[in-house]
C-alpha cells in the first residue's frame, strides 16, 4: 500500500542484541517524507524526542502466572468480557467483481480439469494515493489464459471503479497463472506482482501500473506453485524466497536473493528434507535465537517427514536449516489421539499463521488442516502445547455432503480491544468440490475474550455469504487503520470485504520498510503503548496462505484512545526506533533509519581484484546526532580485502572500502559499534 502517512525520523537506535540493549548506535538523518495521501492525517508524530529504549526485549515473560503461563495484564483495562458491538461488520465491495466473473468454471472431471481458482490482491500500482484492486483466476483448462480485472477503489463511495485504460496495462501479466500478491520486492518503492508460477514468479512494477517482464527467478519446477513466503534466511539484510511448489517438487525450496532482482536456488541451505511432500507454502517466524519454518503441505504417508526446518537466526555455515520434528508427540495430539506420533504433514496442512496470541512472550502457531478445522500450537518455554480444543467446537451444524476444509488464516484485532481474533476461510479442494458438487461454505471468525478463550462471532460480523472460499489477502484498503480482506476460492467469484466494524474503539495499521534490514522488515518486533490498553507486542511475519501473498501490515487496537502514546520497532538489523503520538484510524508507513549503507545497490562487482564497494556506518548519540567519537570496526569473512586501518570518519559516517577478489566468490561483512555487532551481515559478491 502506498500513499499512507509516512514516518522517517532520526530517533535513537540502540543495540538490541540479546541481553545488551544499552549500546547507543545510530540511524540515517533525513527529513520526513511528505505525505500525499488525501485520506490519512499527516500530523502523525506529536513528539519526536529521542529516547533510549532500555526495556528488556519483549520476549521475556512479563508478570506471568506460573501455573497457566498467561500474562496477568493481558485483558485490556478498558474492556470487559461482554460480546462487543460490531456495527456494520464486514461489508462486501464486490459488485464489479461479481459482474466480471458471472460464471466461474467448476471444472471438467472427464477431462481432468479442476475448478477455476480465484483471488483478489490490492495495492497502489499507479501511485496516485488510492489503492487499486486486481482480481484474477486460475483457469481450469491449462491451455487457457488467466482472467484479470483491475479497478480503482473509491473510498468515498466504497465502490470499485473500472478504468478502460487498465485493459492494456495488464497485458504483460496475462498468462496461465493468477496474481497471488502485490509487494515491493526490490526496494525501489514500486509494487511488484507475484504470480503463481515457479519460472515466472515476479513481474517488476514501474510505479505507473505497468511492469517490467524480466523476471530472473530460477524455475524450481516447470509449473504452478501454490504459495510463496519471504524470510531473511542468511541474515544478510535481503529477503529470500521459500516456495511451495505443490506437486511438481517434493520439498520446500529456498531461493537466495543475489541482487535487487535476482534469486539463486540454494538446495544446500537445507538438510533432512525428503522428496515426498506436496508443499503448499511455508510459514516462517523467529523463536528465541532460532528461525523456524513450518512446511505447510501433505506428505506421502509411506515416508517419514519431519515437517519443520529450523536453524540459527544468524547462521554461519551451511546447511542453515535442518529438518526438525517441532511438534511434541504424543503430547500435542491430546485432542486427536488417533494422530499420536504423527507430524503436521500427516494432516494435510493448508495454511498457517504465527503470533503471540496469549501475550506470554512465546510465538503461537495456528494451522488449517484437513482432519479438523484448526491445529493450534500454543508456544511455551517447554515447547508447543495442544490448544486445538479452544477453537474446534461444534462447527458443522449445517447439513454438509462433505466436511468443508479450512484454508487461509488472518490473526487480527478486528474489534480493536488489544486481543488478536482469528479468522479462516472455508471451502472445498478439487476432490470434495467434485463429490459435493460445489456445496456452499461459510467463513469463520473467532472473537478473543482473553487468553485461549474464543467465541465464534461469524454471523455477528456479517460473514454470512456462502461459497467455496480458499485464498485470502489482508490489507488496509481505505487506510483507516483496520483490516480489510480479499477472498477467492474454488469455482467461486472473488470478493472484497471492507471492515466497517464500529464499536467506538480506535486502531492503527503499520507498514514497516526496512533499509539495512530486509525490505519487508520480517522478524521485527513492534511494541505499542496507548492510554487505554496494556502494551501490545507483535512480530512481523508473513501469512502462509495458499495462493495469497499479503504485505505484512500489522494492526493494533487502541481501545478508547485516539493515538498511540509510543510505538517502538526493534528492527531485524538489531536497532530500536521509537516514535510518539501516531494517530489512530490511519495507516502509517515507517522507514528504518539505515545503520549502514553500501554504494553498490546489487552488492556485487566483477572479480577483477581492483573494483571497490564502499560501506558507510552511521552511529548516533542518544539525541540522534552522529557520534563521530564512536568506535567502529568492520571485518570481512571471505575473499576480498578491506582498506587498511580503522574505518575513516568522512563527515557523514565511518567509511571503509572493500576491494573485490580476483576470483569469483562471496564474502560477509560484520559491523560492530562500541563492541556490539549488527544483527545483519551483508553479503558481497565477486562475479
Amino acid at each position: 500500500m502506498r500513499g499512507a502517512a509516512r514516518v522517517w525520523l532520526a530517533p535513537v537506535l540502540v543495540a538490541a542484541c540479546a541481553g545488551d540493549p544499552a549500546k547507543d548506535l545510530g540511524g540515517k538523518d533525513t527529513d520526513p517524507v511528505v505525505d500525499t495521501d488525501p485520506v490519512v492525517d499527516t500530523d502523525v508524530v506529536a513528539d519526536t524526542d529521542v529516547v533510549v529504549d532500555t526495556d528488556p526485549p519483549p520476549d521475556t515473560d512479563p508478570a506471568v502466572d506460573t501455573d497457566t503461563g498467561v500474562v496477568d495484564s493481558y485483558v485490556p483495562a478498558d474492556t470487559d468480557l461482554a460480546t462487543p458491538e460490531w456495527g456494520s461488520g464486514f461489508v462486501e465491495v464486490a459488485g464489479a467483481l461479481k459482474a466480471a466473473y458471472p460464471s466461474v468454471s467448476v471444472g471438467d472431471q472427464a477431462r481432468g480439469f479442476i475448478p477455476e481458482l480465484t483471488a483478489v490482491v490490492v495495492g497502489d500500482l499507479d501511485e496516485d494515493g488510492v489503492d487499486d484492486v486486481i482480481a484474477s483466476s486460475l483457469p481450469s483448462d491449462p491451455a487457457a489464459h488467466a482472467t484479470l480485472r483491475a479497478y480503482h477503489f473509491d473510498p468515498t463511495g466504497s465502490a470499485l471503479v473500472a478504468d478502460p485504460a487498465w485493459a492494456g496495462v495488464l497485458d504483460g501479466l496475462r498468462g496461465p497463472e493468477m496474481i497471488m500478491g502485490l509487494i515491493d520486492l526490490d526496494g525501489d518503492g514500486h509494487l511488484d506482482a507475484v504470480l503463481a508460477r515457479s519460472d515466472r514468479l515476479v513481474q517488476w512494477g514501474r510505479g505507473d501500473g505497468t511492469f517490467d517482464l524480466d523476471d530472473t527467478t530460477p524455475g524450481v519446477c516447470d509449473g504452478r506453485i501454490s504459495g510463496a513466503s519471504l524470510w531473511d534466511v542468511d541474515a544478510d539484510g535481503w529477503s529470500d524466497w521459500l516456495l511451495g511448489p505443490g506437486v511438481c517438487q517434493g520439498r520446500a525450496h529456498v531461493l537466495r536473493r543475489a541482487g535487487p532482482r535476482r534469486w539463486v536456488d540454494e538446495p544446500g541451505w537445507t538438510q533432512g528434507q525428503g522428496d515426498a511432500v506436496q508443499v503448499a507454502t511455508v510459514l516462517s517466524f523467529p523463536s528465541g535465537q532460532e528461525q523456524v519454518h513450518l512446511i505447510v503441505g501433505q506428505r506421502n504417508l509411506a515416508v517419514d517427514e519431519a515437517g519443520w526446518l529450523a536453524g540459527p537466526l544468524q547462521p554461519v555455515a551451511t546447511p542453515y536449516l535442518t529438518a526438525d520434528r517441532r511438534t511434541p508427540s504424543p503430547v500435542f495430539w491430546t485432542s486427536q489421539p488417533q494422530f499420536a506420533s504423527s507430524t503436521i504433514l500427516d494432516l494435510a496442512a493448508m495454511g498457517a499463521a504465527a503470533e503471540d496470541l496469549d501475550g506470554d512472550g512465546h510465538i503461537d502457531v495456528i494451522v488449517t488442516i484437513g482432519s479438523s478445522p484448526l491445529a493450534v500450537f500454543g508456544g511455551s518455554a517447554a515447547g508447543f502445547i495442544d490448544r486445538s480444543m479452544d477453537f474446534n467446537g461444534a462447527f458443522f451444524a449445517d447439513p454438509m455432503v462433505v466436511r468443508p476444509l479450512p484454508w487461509s488464516l488472518a490473526l487480527v484485532d478486528f474489534d480493536r480491544d488489544g486481543r488478536l481474533d482469528v479468522m479462516s476461510t472455508f471451502g472445498d479442494d478439487a476432490t470434495s468440490f467434485t463429490l459435493a458438487q460445489g456445496q456452499s461454505n461459510q467463513n469463520r471468525l473467532w472473537w478473543s475474550r482473553g487468553p485461549w478463550d474464543y467465541v465464534e462471532s461469524s454471523a455477528d460480523v456479517g460473514l454470512t455469504m456462502r461459497g467455496g472460499w480458499m485464498a485470502m489477502t489482508v490489507m488496509d484498503l481505505d487506510h483507516d487503520g483496520d483490516a480489510d480482506l480479499g477472498m477467492g476460492g474454488n469455482g467461486q467469484a472473488p470478493t472484497l470485504l471492507r471492515d466497517q466494524i464500529d464499536n467506538g474503539r480506535h486502531g492503527l495499521s503499520l507498514h514497516l520498510v526496512g533499509t539495512s534490514s530486509n525490505h519487508e522488515a520480517l522478524g521485527a518486533v513492534i511494541e505499542v503503548d496507548s492510554a487505554a490498553l496494556p502494551t501490545q507486542h507483535r512480530t512481523v511475519t508473513m501469512l502462509a496462505n495458499p495462493y495469497s501473498v499479503s504485505e505484512p501490515i500489522q494492526f493494533f487496537g487502541l481501545g478508547s484512545a485516539t493515538e498511540a502514546d509510543t510505538v517502538r520497532v526493534r528492527w531485524p538489523s538489531g536497532w530500536t526506533q521509537e516514535m510518539r503520538g501516531l494517530s489512530g484510524d490511519a495507516l502509517h508507513t515507517i522507514v528504518e533509519p539505515a545503520p549502514f549503507e553500501l554504494d553498490e545497490a546489487d552488492r556485487g562487482i566483477p572479480a577483477d581484484g581492483v573494483g571497490r564497494i564502499r560501506l558507510t556506518v552511521r552511529p548516533r548519540r542518544s539525541d540522534g546526532s552522529v557520534d563521530a567519537g564512536a568506535t567502529v570496526a568492520v571485518s570481512l569473512d571471505g575473499p576480498g580485502s578491506l582498506s587498511t586501518g580503522a574505518p575513516t570518519w568522512s563527515g557523514d559516517g565511518f567509511v571503509v572500502d572493500v576491494t573485490a577478489s580476483s576470483s569469483p566468490g562471496s564474502a560477509r561483512l560484520t559491523i560492530t559499534v562500541d563492541g556490539v555487532a549488527y544483527a545483519v551481515r551483508p553479503r558481497l559478491t565477486w562475479e
